[in-house]
Parts: C-alpha cells; sequence; structure tokens
C-alpha cells in the first residue's frame, strides 16, 4: 500500500518468509485449513520475533528498509 512504511514492508516480508517455512514443511498435505493455520501462526512468530530480528539486523549494520525500497 502507498501509506506502508519502510518497516511495514520489512515485518511483512519477515512474515511471508516465516510462512514460507511453515508451507515448505506442510508440502504434500496442503488444504486450505493448513493454509490458514500457517497463516494465522505465522502472525503469531511475526509478533514474537520480529522486534529481535529487526535489533540483531540492525547491530549487523543491515539497513533492510533502505534495500527493499529502493532496489535501483
Amino acid at each position: 500500500k502507498e501509506s506502508a512504511t519502510s518497516d511495514d514492508v520489512v515485518r511483512a516480508t519477515f512474515q511471508a518468509h516465516v510462512m514460507l517455512h511453515m508451507l515448505r514443511e506442510l508440502e504434500g498435505t496442503l488444504s486450505s485449513s493448513n493454509i490458514e493455520a500457517a497463516v494465522a501462526e505465522s502472525s503469531k512468530c511475526t509478533h514474537a520475533l520480529y522486534d529481535d530480528f529487526k535489533q540483531q539486523a540492525n547491530s549487523k549494520g543491515w539497513m533492510m528498509g533502505e534495500t527493499l525500497l529502493n532496489p535501483g
């Protein structure tokens, strides 16, 4: 969305990565209920893990928001 901040974009990307990992574990047994559960669980995991991830990334000098929003 146009009003999304760089942190919103990084958080969404982080959640997508978490969800992809969960869906890969379900390979061969995907159903709509499994996918819905993975979306809900990835949201919980993102809420629990994102701030620590962001802090560690910043301490390593990563500038993720700038990278994602200015690819050129």
